[in-house]
């Protein structure tokens, strides 16, 4: 099943108000999972995935499932 990927900035103390989103299609949703889940060890942001059915997994479902501080 093929995902997307959308990573949005958390918004924080010092950051503008305005937001920018990096959006990837990726071929299998274990890879977009896995992204994911590098994307919140690594970064201050918010990943999003939509499936091609159209489900959506938010970023506090990436988060538990990847072991994360909330």
């Amino acid at each position: 099943m093929r995902a997307a990927l959308t990573v949005r900035p958390r918004r924080s103390a010092g950051r503008p108000a305005g937001r920018s989103a990096e959006g990837r299609s990726v071929p299998i949703l274990r890879e977009t999972q896995a992204a994911a889940a590098r994307t919140v060890a690594v970064e201050d942001a918010r990943p999003w995935i939509v499936t091609e059915a159209g489900g959506i997994v938010s970023p506090r479902w990436i988060r538990v499932k990847a072991g994360a501080p909330g």
